[in-house]
């Protein structure tokens, strides 16, 4: 995302109507355990291009939520993963924060 004015803001829901590029989340595995809906399907949505949220199958899990400003435009491609996103980074952080954030299936 980029920064104006040292600020970066991130719409509600922008993975799944932004055009900018994304990696490929971790989904593919638990899809393949509960097939992706039909209704997601049927308008062309793949849950694996997006981010879709927590999903614990139950109780409270903890998540840690990793912001990292870089000092370059990376060359990423659409549905890097998260390894390629560590290389590409090394040398250019500039500043790096994280949460750790709860939640609950309800």
């Amino acid at each position: 995302m980029p920064v104006t004015a040292g600020q970066v803001v991130v719409p509600d829901n922008v993975s799944q109507t932004a055009t900018f590029t994304q990696g490929t989340n971790t989904l593919p595995m638990i899809i393949d355990q509960i097939h992706q809906p039909t209704a997601f399907k049927q308008r062309g949505y793949d849950l694996t291009k997006h981010y879709a949220g927590p999903r614990p199958r139950g109780g409270v899990h903890a998540y840690r939520l990793t912001i990292t400003a870089v000092d370059t435009t990376l060359p990423v491609t659409s549905g890097y993963l998260y390894n390629e996103f560590l290389r590409m980074v090394e040398g250019h952080v500039v500043a790096q924060t994280h949460v750790n954030l709860l939640y609950a299936k309800k």
